[in-house]
């Protein structure tokens, strides 16, 4: 079928983690480019405050100007 995923894979990716995955990478990009003003990122992520803070504590992310150097765009 068209839809069949390879069997070759060698991590199963289910939705919860994906999205997972996906807001983490979309908190520490707007971060990035808000060089780590998070009422910048929370703005432009549509989230609360509370959940975006929740998120960063989930995610164990934490923003400095070191970890996002290489990373301007």
């Amino acid at each position: 079928s068209a839809y069949k995923q390879d069997d070759n894979s060698h991590e199963k990716l289910n939705i919860k983690t994906a999205i997972a995955l996906l807001e983490k990478e979309m908190i520490i990009e707007a971060l990035n480019r808000h060089e780590g003003n998070k009422s910048l990122a929370i703005a432009e992520l549509g989230i609360s405050r509370r959940s975006f803070y929740e998120k960063l504590s989930r995610y164990g992310i934490q923003w400095s100007k070191e970890s996002a150097s290489g990373r301007e765009g």
